[in-house]
């Protein structure tokens, strides 16, 4: 029997004017999977990511979190719910801390923990033994006291995961982790995000980085112009002769090349 979906979309449409970015895709992550998102330049990934977080509206379908609608649910509403997502642009904050642009990320307390923190400081030291532990989660715990321009950019990508990771969400929605990482940070990131599924952190991955999704990825969604145009665990869609042809081409057959030649 088939777990219950943690996120569904059911016919999702996303329209900008008159374009279409989104044409009534559906995909479903259950608890404790992993699912690339994948597809070229423009085929509306970010688009669907943007409307699954609140961040555009959508023309029709559902997207459905735990089994709540949201529907009439802001953005923040969907982070506090457990929908957290990272963005390809990372606004960091340069004159903080690699540690406190964590702590920034990290929801509000209520008045009464910051009282409690006053009288009890164990409460802090806890919250700070959480930011640490999701720096020690993508491998950046030596860098908690360093400040984000004084870092790599691949090193920056892996501090707005572990920032989006400080807030505890139940689905991570990752768009682009592995831009600006070489291919051993890229492996060892891949590494990191399954230690996460093992944690409770269900994921929904967008990457260009093939390598990364078709090692890493329970299941593939492929998007061409908007629209599903293949579903299904990694070993049957790289053999989909119609996402080869349509819109990967060259580039995944160099790629599944490489990923098999590094397995034997």
């Amino acid at each position: 029997m088939r777990a219950a979906a943690l996120l569904e979309c059911v016919d999702v449409s996303v329209n900008y004017g008159g374009v279409c970015a989104v044409d009534r895709a559906s995909l479903a992550v259950e608890p404790g999977q992993l699912v690339g998102l994948i597809g070229p330049n423009g085929a509306g990934k970010t688009s669907l990511v943007d409307a699954i977080s609140g961040f555009v509206p959508i023309s029709t379908g559902r997207v459905l979190f735990d089994g709540v609608d949201l529907a009439r649910s802001k953005p923040h509403q969907r982070a506090r719910a457990g929908l957290v997502r990272t963005f390809q642009s990372l606004e960091l904050f340069d004159d903080l801390s690699v540690r406190d642009n964590l702590l920034a990320a990290s929801e509000r307390p209520p008045w009464w923990r910051l009282a409690g923190e006053v009288a009890w400081p164990r409460l802090g030291r806890d919250q700070l033994a959480e930011i640490d532990g999701a720096l020690e989660s993508v491998g950046i715990a030596e860098l908690a006291g360093r400040s984000p321009g004084e870092i790599s950019q691949g090193q920056r990508k892996l501090v707005a995961v572990a920032r989006a990771l400080a807030t505890h969400p139940k689905l991570l929605l990752l768009d682009e982790p592995a831009s600006g990482l070489d291919t051993d940070e890229s492996a060892e990131l891949g590494r990191r995000l399954r230690t996460l599924l093992d944690r409770g952190t269900s994921m929904l991955l967008v990457d260009h980085d093939m390598g990364l999704v078709l090692e890493v990825c329970d299941h593939l969604v492929v998007l061409d112009f908007g629209r599903v145009i293949a579903t299904g665990p990694p070993s049957v869609v790289r053999g989909d002769r119609s996402v080869i042809e349509a819109y990967l081409g060259e580039s995944l057959a160099d790629t599944l090349d490489r990923v098999d030649g590094d397995a034997t």
